[in-house]
């Protein structure tokens, strides 16, 4: 274990000196356990991709602020984590607008009360 620490740690150096093949490797070596992630958090299909996809976009694009304080695996699941809570919040609030926008109360249709939710909202 102490070996693949000591690989990724050079990887990692490896991307920050812009080696992009050092982060192809990253990618190879953990794209499936991301994926794997991702599913359990949002189930599987082309959504769990697509936020796989994204995570090593945004691993790739924020690598150079990386710090070794955690490991790189701690760091790659964060990112998901944080991507596949995006992606929830977002289709919260798409379902709850198409549903209030679909709902029908009213007898006479132009009567109708929608709500929309407020999106500047964010509670953290």
């Amino acid at each position: 274990m102490i070996a693949v620490a000591n690989a990724d740690t050079a990887l990692i150096q490896r991307c920050q000196a812009n080696d992009a093949a050092a982060f192809n490797e990253i990618v190879s070596r953990y794209k499936n356990r991301v994926h794997t992630y991702v599913c359990r958090m949002v189930g599987p299909g082309v959504d769990a991709e697509d936020l796989t996809q994204e995570t090593f976009v945004r691993a790739y694009m924020s690598i150079h602020s990386f710090q070794s304080r955690a490991s790189h695996n701690t760091w790659l699941y964060r990112i998901a984590t944080n991507i596949c809570i995006d992606f929830a919040r977002k289709n919260s609030r798409v379902k709850a607008m198409t549903s209030s926008l679909l709902r029908e109360d009213s007898e006479d249709e132009y009567d109708v009360e929608r709500e929309f939710p407020d999106e500047r909202y964010d509670p953290q």
